[in-house]
């Protein structure tokens, strides 16, 4: 069974930060000049004007803006206006992480398990793994699954593998799908469920997810000799 469980998020839009930064000490023009400068960031980086969004987006992180530092960080990922610099990655991840921002959370998770500007650390990455998927994240959710398969971070467990594929399969996630299609199959943490199986594999197939198509064709029941 192919397990990959590295997804990446994106810039977080500037609208998510009114509901989420919870300025309750912040006069109404802080918050006013706080919400301006988050949309004109991600104007500036919607038109690829990547110095102009970090321009705006850096005094809200260094402020501790969650939505910006996470946005920092995602600059840093992927060298946009900046060098790239996964150890700044990480940096701004964490402190954003650290605010319970559930994005965060998820791409610090990654960037412990492959090592990118943190010593690798499964352990750190299932912390912050766990916390991500019990917002309900449903890339945590998958990626958390394939830890407990994997026995990385964690003792191996396809039982805690199955509830964590479930809860993502659940959220359309067609590569989980898949991989729970193949746990039922082979009866993996879950009793043996051919139908099951198939089940999952065609919803996974119905988004064009090709090992979920080819797995539909291999397992399809031989049609009776009359």
């Amino acid at each position: 069974m192919k397990l990959s469980h590295v997804f990446r998020t994106t810039i977080l839009a500037s609208t998510l930060a009114f509901g989420l930064t919870g300025y309750t000490q912040a006069s109404n023009v802080e918050i006013i000049l706080q919400q301006f400068q988050q949309g004109q960031g991600l104007q500036a980086y919607n038109q690829k004007d990547y110095a102009t969004a970090l321009k705006f987006w850096q005094p809200l992180a260094e402020q501790g803006d969650k939505i910006a530092q996470y946005n920092l960080g995602f600059m840093y990922l992927n060298g946009q206006g900046v060098a790239q610099d996964y150890q700044q990655a990480a940096y701004w991840f964490q402190k954003a992480a650290q605010q319970g921002l559930v994005e965060a959370q998820y791409d610090l998770g990654v960037m412990y398990d492959k090592g990118e500007g943190v010593t690798q650390d499964y352990q750190q990455a299932v912390y912050w793994l766990q916390k991500a998927a019990q917002q309900g994240y449903a890339k945590a959710q998958y990626s958390l699954g394939v830890m407990y398969y994997e026995g990385q971070g964690v003792a191996q467990d396809y039982q805690q593998t199955v509830y964590w594929y479930q809860k993502a399969a659940q959220q359309g996630i067609a590569e989980t799908q898949y991989n729970l299609g193949v746990m039922y199959y082979q009866g993996q943490g879950v009793k043996k469920d051919a139908k099951k199986a198939r089940s999952l594999w065609q919803q996974a197939c119905k988004q064009g997810f090709k090992q979920a198509c080819e797995a539909l064709e291999v397992t399809k029941p031989s049609k009776k000799a009359k």
